[in-house]
């Protein structure tokens, strides 16, 4: 029962260290209101107060950015979560792998277990946000398309991609509609869609940011220029598709190859774990473990660099 212990009061102190981050007192906030007031003083009180509604706010400014960069990938993988939340279910899942792998294996184990599970986070995430991605890219010529189509019936370019926002399926009403809220609070249309490209990492939505600069700046038929848009996405992903296709093969041997000694440790651990002893006990084995991980890993990464390739 030892390790239910530890794994209670683990889940007890990220607990309490999450509630004590959010709780944090106000005293900063009333040090920068302070500091506004006797800005112009020249007194040792009045620098002491400004330096720490400095820091404060350096702090704050730091911790929002974070935040909100994690809210976004939140929000590109699809995952209906607060980051702090997530960071709390990230932090117990890991102390809890942790204290069960160091429980029934070995606390080098458990150390293992608990770092991998921030990793295999990140990894979920970036799969994630890789398939919307894909969607998004998938549903793009489409889109484009439907907006020619408003724009030949008479409608400007922002309330074309309004209408389309409404009837296209998921990602890409979303960030459509995204774009639209940001044209409406003032933002240039062909900056909003650049922050759409920086969302979505999609190259051909430069094109469309290209012709909304082009519409704001000289005018012309932009009809058109979104029907060689359409052409040039469409040509784009049948190479993508083939691309892939053509890849299969390499990426399934990467994942073969990533999870064949990982497979043949747990059989061997099961049949009799005294065969893998020498890697925890002994001074050697360690070390021919941790390089042997390190080359797994490594030989994944290179495999994984031969065949992605950007389109």
């Amino acid at each position: 029962m030892s390790w239910v212990l530890l794994a209670l009061a683990g889940l007890f102190a990220g607990l309490s260290a999450t509630l004590a981050l959010r709780a944090r007192p106000r005293g900063s906030a009333n040090a920068r209101r302070i500091a506004s007031w006797v800005q112009g003083s020249d007194g040792p009180a009045s620098s002491a107060v400004a330096a720490e509604g400095d820091a404060d706010g350096a702090d704050r400014r730091a911790s929002g950015r974070l935040r909100a960069a994690l809210a976004e990938t939140l929000a590109l993988a699809d995952v209906g979560m607060a980051p702090e939340r997530l960071a709390l279910v990230v932090a117990a899942v890991a102390v809890l792998a942790g204290v069960l792998a160091g429980a029934a294996v070995h606390p080098l184990a458990g150390v293992v277990a608990a770092l991998a599970v921030p990793a295999l986070a990140r990894v979920e995430l970036a799969r994630r946000s890789r398939r919307r991605r894909t969607r998004f890219a998938d549903q793009l010529a489409d889109a484009v398309q439907a907006i020619a189509g408003a724009m030949r019936a008479g409608h400007g370019l922002s309330s074309s991609m309004a209408m389309v926002a409404h009837d296209v399926p998921e990602p890409a009403a979303t960030e459509l509609g995204r774009v639209v809220a940001a044209e409406r609070l003032g933002v240039p249309l062909d900056e909003a869609l650049a922050d759409a490209v920086r969302r979505t990492g999609s190259r051909d939505l430069e094109n469309l940011g290209l012709v909304a600069a082009l519409q704001r700046d000289v005018g012309g038929n932009g009809a058109e220029a979104l029907d060689q848009v359409v052409e040039t996405i469409r040509r784009r992903d049948d190479l993508r598709r083939l691309v892939a296709t053509l890849t299969a093969q390499g990426r399934m041997s990467r994942w073969v190859l990533t999870a064949l000694p990982v497979a043949l440790g747990l059989v061997l651990f099961a049949i009799d774990s005294s065969f893998l002893s020498p890697l925890w006990h002994d001074g050697a084995g360690r070390v021919l473990g941790i390089a042997a991980i390190g080359l797994v890993v490594a030989g994944s990464y290179w495999i994984k660099r031969i065949v992605e390739i950007e389109v």
